[in-house]
């Protein structure tokens, strides 16, 4: 064999180049692939080759094909008009590589949208950083006679709502949805300012200015975020900076243009004026805000729970959080602490929220141009750190020059954190999916801003010392920059969770094996079910074990109301018109769901929808739990409705598709247990002389486990497909198909009748009990409970294998049982009559309602 037929590793040619006469693949070499001579080919006798010979031929397989039609003579240049072998062709065809997607970076249109979006940011986050100057309004003169607490709940709920729908905005944006929330929005966001001129209640400014204009801002600001990312990548930070800059004009402005306006034209016209500057902004980001990339189906639903697989998004959704439990606090209580704390002047006080907001500008701008050289998470933790120390500091400015430096220092900081806090997530995924990780950012860090000023608030209440309320808010900013670290740590790669991907090591994305070794359950689709260990749980159970824990949590919220009903009429003062509102609260929250659940499902999943419900239910019982003035209690408990509502329509309609009265009633009967645990909760704190309130800690916990049970158990869930009519019928072919079924028309007025009386019942026997019938409140409660223990056990009664009776001889048995003994309670006073007929009436109404759902 001569010097040429072996291989040469300073030759310049590509070694695997079939055509080069130095290389072991060429046509000369005796050890070339399609030489069939070559011992080590799959076309010479033995069957064993070198290993890189294996991987050439494995891709020339995959990509080239598996054989040869014919290899012709390679001779000279004869080569050229021969029939190629698979691996000429797969040089001579290389696969196209997709084409990367260019940003603009620049341009008429892509700095059009900067000014639409930065319009955004003055119209919401603008108005939101003003609350301060409101705040110090509203107890010198409207609201003198509420705490400074109760009030800081408005500017409270604002902050909260301009992050709170970003989950289900940035969903949407994800999908292609951009203008109609957009223009939507900014509708409610005019109107609700123009509505707050008239307000001259708390709870009316508390739904006008806090969730009206809050709620609003919320569906404009993050999407208006999410837009620019379609325009920037190498400038993005610019533009970040550029458009926070317009909540730091509108701080500015705004406060300044209030408190000049009210002394000439008064409060409702002052509000006005703010009302026309806001049409004007927003109209004009109407005009000039566009998306450039189409609406693209990712999956997952609402929610993207593998971005949580990444440590750094999971730790910089932690870090905001965190960072909003103190970031906000020197913003709200600024000027009062000026006027009140130091003892400034009126006349100068109320610019030291302008000074702060003016020099955030510096933060915001400066830091986009910052942040394109350095990146953002080294931008962010060192501003961070200033903001947290600027905290610390603030109770301790006791001089006029003193505050203005520290207003300055703070608003800078806090301009940073605030403008690039969405930077490090753009970056922590693809550009299509975007919305999402933004929203479910928002959404989340939502939780911090609604709890941080009510908290601080609280801690001035106790202890009237602005020094413990800095202690406390700057503790909380340097955990955050702990946790930035943290994820700066995370993003080089000093630790990652790799997640295990089956279908990229040749098994089947439908099929995955059990292994005894892991201690995970996987599923097991051959068998339609969850594997765990060697008991293998069969599908049907795994969805009605899920939709059980999610109607119990709804059972416990519906007889809580009714068995912390005199507790809360005695903590606000009630009178009965206002209390019988309270009812009305949860099921607006109900009905609203209800509305909203088919239309939801269509776009999110039935995953979705189940995961969305444990957040609002968490939400609202976890607002409760602070014992907030009354009209947030209505909004909690209207939160809580809504989850309520998504839980108990959503896991109906999950359970009716198995067809079976029996699991219908299994699965109803947990919501019996859920209202018969709840009162002897209540009963049992009150009996302990703990307050009513934190009896809600109790079903914020059961939303967090439930919400966690779902998101195992309902992962690989889909709807059963229906039949080939209905299937590709819209919403009114589908409403027409149904309008025509009798069974309609019977089973809604009973259903409805149903749930009347269980409600009646439900939340108004505890009271009806003390006040009518002279029983003791523990005895009330009791009483209650035997109520939901009747209605459990008939459920679980008639779900019984050997109970068999056909439904409509049933039904009326029951329904004329459930008169007489209602009619027996309230005609006859007798306290063993009374438990047996409450206990009996439950039985009858627990099963006759759920069977109309089948």
């Amino acid at each position: 064999m001569s010097d040429r037929t072996l291989y040469n590793p300073f030759n310049p040619y590509d070694p695997y180049d079939p055509y080069d006469p130095y290389s072991p693949y060429g046509p000369y070499n005796s050890y070339s692939l399609i030489n069939p001579y070559n011992p080590y080919t799959v076309y010479g006798t033995p069957d064993s080759r070198s290993p890189a010979q294996s991987i050439f031929d494995e891709e020339r397989r995959l990509i080239g094909g598996t054989g040869h039609s014919r290899i012709g003579s390679l001779q000279g240049n004869d080569w050229q008009n021969t029939d190629l072998g698979p691996e000429q062709r797969l040089l001579e065809k290389k696969p196209e590589e997709p084409a990367k997607d260019e940003f603009p970076d620049g341009g008429l249109r892509a700095w059009m949208v900067v000014i639409g979006s930065m319009c955004v940011t003055f119209g919401t986050f603008g108005f939101v950083n003003a609350w301060g100057v409101f705040q110090s309004y509203y107890h010198e003169t409207i609201l003198a006679d509420v705490s400074p607490s109760a009030i800081s709940w408005i500017g409270s709920i604002q902050y909260a709502l301009v992050f709170f729908p970003g989950l289900l905005v940035g969903r949407l944006f994800d999908l292609g949805y951009f203008r109609i929330p957009q223009i939507t929005a900014s509708v409610v966001l005019v109107g609700g300012t123009f509505l707050t001129a008239e307000c001259k209640e708390y709870w009316q400014f508390l739904i006008c200015q806090g969730v009206g204009v809050g709620f609003a801002s919320g569906f404009l600001f993050g999407p208006a975020i999410a837009v620019v990312s379609h325009w920037f990548q190498k400038r993005r930070g610019l533009a970040f900076g550029i458009i926070a800059s317009g909540a730091s004009i509108g701080g500015t402005v705004i406060p300044i243009t209030v408190r000049k306006l009210i002394p000439l034209i008064g409060f409702p016209w002052a509000m006005r004026v703010i009302g026309f500057i806001e049409l004007v902004v927003l109209g004009t980001s109407i005009l000039t805000l566009r998306r450039r990339l189409p609406g693209r189906k990712s999956s997952g639903g609402l929610l993207n729970l593998s971005s949580f697989l990444h440590i750094p998004y999971s730790l910089y959704v932690l870090a905001a959080v965190i960072s909003f439990l103190g970031l906000y606090t020197v913003l709200t209580y600024l000027e009062v602490y000026g006027r009140e704390g130091v003892g400034l002047p009126v006349e100068f006080s109320i610019y030291l929220i302008p000074i702060a907001n003016a020099a955030s500008l510096v933060g915001r701008v400066g830091s986009g141009y910052v942040t394109d050289k350095l990146g953002p998470l080294n931008t962010l933790i060192p501003s961070t750190f200033v903001a947290g120390i600027c905290t610390f500091i603030w109770p301790f400015a006791r001089t006029k020059g003193a505050l203005i430096a520290v207003s300055c220092v703070y608003g800078i900081a806090c301009g940073t954190f605030v403008g690039m806090l969405p930077a490090p997530v753009a970056r922590m995924g693809s550009p299509e999916d975007i919305g999402r990780r933004t929203g479910m950012l928002m959404t989340i860090a939502a939780i911090g801003a609604l709890a941080g000023p009510p908290i601080s608030g609280a801690i001035l209440g106790k202890t009237d010392s602005y020094v413990s309320v800095g202690i406390y808010a700057g503790s909380m900013i340097i955990v955050c920059v702990l946790m930035l670290i943290a994820v700066k740590y995370a993003a080089l790669k000093k630790f990652s969770v790799e997640k295990e991907q089956y279908s990229s090591r040749g098994h089947p994305p439908d099929l995955v094996e059990y292994d005894s070794s892991m201690d995970s359950a996987r599923l097991d689709t051959r068998a339609s079910g969850l594997r765990v260990g060697n008991v293998f749980i069969e599908d049907k159970f795994i969805i009605l074990l899920g939709s059980c824990a999610g109607v119990f949590a709804v059972g416990i919220n519906d007889t809580a109301m009714g068995a912390n009903l005199p507790s809360i009429q005695e903590h606000y003062n009630l009178s009965y018109d206002v209390l019988s509102i309270v009812f009305l609260a949860g099921f607006g929250g109900y009905l609203i769901s209800c509305v909203l659940n088919s239309v939801l499902q269509s776009v999110i999943g039935i995953r979705g929808v189940l995961l969305m419900a444990g957040f609002w239910y968490a939400t609202g019982a976890m607002l409760i739990a602070f014992a907030p003035p009354f009209p947030v209690v209505m909004i909690g408990l209207m939160l809580m409705g809504v989850g309520g509502g998504f839980y108990d329509t959503c896991l109906t309609g999950v359970i009716s598709h198995f067809e079976s009265t029996k699991l219908m009633n299994i699965f109803y009967s947990f919501f019996g247990f859920g209202s018969l645990v709840s009162p002897f909760i209540v009963g049992a704190l009150a009996k302990a002389g703990i307050k009513w309130n934190v009896f809600y800690w109790v079903p914020f916990s059961i939303a967090v486990l439930v919400t966690l049970c779902h998101l195992v158990l309902f992962k690989n869930y889909k709807i059963p497909s229906e039949d080939e009519n209905t299937e590709h019928q819209g919403a009114y072919g589908r409403l027409k198909q149904v309008t025509r079924m009798q069974i309609i028309w019977v089973g809604i007025p009973l259903t409805i009748l149903g749930f009347a009386i269980n409600n009646i019942l439900g939340n108004w026997l505890t009271l009806y009990l003390m006040e009518v019938k002279g029983s003791g409140p523990d005895v009330s409660r009791y009483q209650l409970s035997v109520y939901w223990a009747g209605l459990t056990f008939g459920r679980v009664f008639f779900s019984l294998p050997f109970i068999n009776v056909s439904e409509r001889a049933g039904n009326t048995l029951l329904v004329a049982a459930l008169s007489g003994a209602i009619g027996v309670f309230w005609g006859v006073n007798s306290v063993p009559l009374n438990w047996l007929m409450v206990g009996a009436a439950g039985f009858c109404l627990g099963v006759s309602v759920q069977t109309h759902l089948v």
